[in-house]
């Protein structure tokens, strides 16, 4: 367990004894009902069927595994401090999977190496309009982000302050490593669960961060901007802008634009280097929902474009895929069709399709989805995801991912 953990554990133990009006509190069964519990747990199945194992090194391949996250909510002293502990944790049932499973991030867990620790360590310090949070945590910014498709999402560990005024939000951080999906649940070599990485390559330091957010309601429009700077330590130096414009034209009707640009300077020869811009239509009628994106990369001879620590970022990312995951060197392009439709108040079926293309190469993601919820706390969910490769059908492979999702 890292120390800082234990130090946080340390202060806690030690101000526990304060209740919100910084006095002793009576007992402490009086100070174990202050606790919040909350999170989720999760049964879910995962499949992976390819059209030539051989061509991609990979094995078709399932999984069928439960996990979850079960947080608590330490109140430290008034609404000023607090301590949040999440315990993270997947256990495959092997006579419902097979042991296929050969890259790191096509996986709830593994077979052979079902995990739990601690997902979230954080102290929570916060005073009126500006917040500082210390150890590991969920975060969402356009190149960091939690990309919540498995059993546990993605934590970052480090440091975020946060200070709002008026229209603006701003936001300085820093975080050595990470843990999820996108960085690789499993060790291939040896089959151990990977907990905590290092971002960018084994010899980073981390990643500093500083990002700026305003939001503005007009009368004609809604405005929502993002800045964001990112300097990933011996791997690239990352700028990235969005700006949304939402307009409500009545109670049924709303359409959206956007725009995004973003550069990315290479750092002690990494190979990241280049750029990308991308825009975004959408419209919103009742409940039907539909988007067409396009982005678009320049990339120097032998370079390649850096996609984030799971933020997702590009407006023509999909559930596998996302710009930069073709042949680096070339140029690439994206367009994207997207639409969601709420048939009932409870029932949801979305289709989305891109097709990323080089001049060398072209993958088409079809992803079909649908969602039905039981009540707030129980939703079901399914998505097969088609990737084909236009060029060599060799490389095409499908996807089948099904969620079974209770919150508490």
């Amino acid at each position: 367990m890292n120390k800082y953990i234990i130090s946080l554990f340390a202060t806690t133990i030690l101000v526990s004894s304060l209740n919100a009006d910084n006095k002793k509190v009576n007992s402490l069964d009086e100070y174990l009902k202050s606790i919040e519990i909350s999170g989720d747990l999760r049964l879910g199945y995962l499949s992976y069927d390819y059209n030539n194992e051989k061509a991609l090194g990979e094995k078709n391949s399932y999984e069928t595994a439960i996990g979850g996250v079960v947080r608590f909510d330490f109140p430290i002293y008034k609404d000023n401090i607090s301590m949040t502990l999440s315990p993270y944790f997947s256990k495959s049932f092997s006579e419902l999977s097979n042991d296929n499973l050969l890259s790191d991030y096509k996986t709830f867990a593994s077979i052979d190496s079902d995990f739990m620790f601690l997902g979230e360590a954080s102290l929570n310090l916060s005073y009126e309009d500006i917040s500082f949070v210390l150890g590991r945590q969920i975060i969402n910014t356009p190149l960091m982000g939690d990309d919540d498709m498995r059993l546990t999402p993605q934590t970052f560990q480090g440091a975020m302050l946060n200070y709002k005024v008026n229209d603006f939000s701003f936001y300085v951080g820093y975080f050595d490593k990470w843990q999820g999906y996108d960085a690789g649940l499993l060790s291939v070599e040896n089959k151990n669960f990977n907990e905590f990485q290092k971002m960018g390559t084994k010899d980073s330091s981390g990643t500093a961060l500083f990002g700026t957010e305003f939001k503005k309601e007009l009368s004609f429009s809604n405005i929502f901007s993002r800045a964001y700077y990112y300097d990933i330590d011996k791997y690239s130096k990352v700028f990235y802008l969005d700006t949304n414009f939402n307009n409500q034209i009545n109670n049924d009707l709303s359409t959206d634009i956007s725009f995004q640009y973003s550069n990315q300077s290479e750092d002690r020869n990494s190979g990241v280097d280049g750029f990308l811009y991308g825009t975004m239509l959408s419209l919103t009628y009742k409940d039907l929902y539909v988007a067409a994106a396009y982005t678009k990369s320049s990339l120097d001879k032998e370079k390649s474009l850096f996609t984030g620590f799971g933020g997702e970022f590009f407006y023509t990312a999909m559930n596998e895929w996302s710009m930069g995951n073709l042949s680096s060197g070339y140029d690439e392009d994206a367009l994207g069709l997207y639409t969601s439709y709420d048939i009932t108040n409870k029932l949801n079926f979305s289709f989305y399709t891109t097709t990323y293309e080089t001049d060398v190469d072209e993958v088409k993601e079809n992803d079909y989805m649908i969602s039905y919820s039981f009540n707030d706390n129980l939703n079901i969910e399914a998505m097969y995801f088609d990737i084909n490769d236009e060029k060599d059908s060799d490389n095409s492979y499908d996807i089948f991912l099904s969620r079974l999702i209770y919150k508490f």
